[in-house]
């Protein structure tokens, strides 16, 4: 089983791909950046918590399309999840039932953590620009290897 969080869009097959790979993770981002350059910079600090930053820059003022970002993990050891959004319910639902949420600038920061029954964090997904509505999806992927 896989855990998925990712910003879903309606994107084609036909559209670019680009991956990063951090010490624990590979990303994968799905748009046609245009005139944007992605850069990713990643960190492990001494306890073990990894930072990873991807940032988007452009020579002029601009606005990005809809950029769906994804990875995934093992799911061992996850049994819930927290958003501002859900309330009390922490149940992990399926891909293929609806679990966004959208942020905006004064509801639903856009963060999403995951927990084991103990509640200690498995993995915090934040971003930073909490002005602009971003659009968080989080579901279990069932997965044969």
């Amino acid at each position: 089983m896989q855990l998925f969080t990712f910003i879903p869009v309606w994107a084609q097959d036909n559209l670019p791909k680009t991956e990063f790979k951090s010490a624990k993770y590979i990303f994968t981002l799905t748009s046609n950046l245009k005139c944007f350059k992605a850069d990713f910079t990643s960190r492990v600090e001494a306890n073990g918590i990894e930072y990873v930053t991807i940032s988007l820059t452009a020579p002029q003022k601009l606005s990005p399309s809809q950029l769906p970002l994804q990875w995934s993990l093992p799911i061992a050891d996850v049994q819930g999840i927290w958003t501002p959004a859900r309330n009390f319910n922490k149940f992990l639902n399926p891909n293929w039932k609806e679990n966004s949420f959208k942020s905006r600038s004064a509801t639903n920061a856009p963060v999403t953590a995951l927990h084991n029954f103990n509640n200690c964090n498995r993995l915090t997904f934040a971003c930073s620009d909490a002005l602009n509505s971003l659009l968080v999806h989080n579901s279990v992927k069932l997965s044969c290897l």
